[in-house]
């Protein structure tokens, strides 16, 4: 389940990052790029941060609400 979750964050952060790849400006193509600019910047960190706090909640949750996770 751990490795699984782990490459499942890998891949978020994969598609957060546009796969690594940069494009030429803000227009492309007579397109606007919307993975440029501050704004974007910060809506990739928040979406990283919540998805590792996520993560970290489903290790501790268990530990720390033993009889809420129970399956009895």
């Amino acid at each position: 389940m751990h490795l699984v979750m782990v490459l499942a964050g890998m891949y978020m952060a994969a598609l957060l990052t546009n796969w690594a790849t940069f494009s030429g400006g803000a227009f492309t193509d007579g397109s606007f790029c919307v993975d440029e600019g501050i704004g974007a910047m910060w809506s990739k960190a928040a979406t990283s941060w919540l998805i590792s706090l996520l993560y970290v909640w489903t290790l501790f949750a268990p530990v720390l609400m033993p009889g809420r996770f129970n399956n009895d």
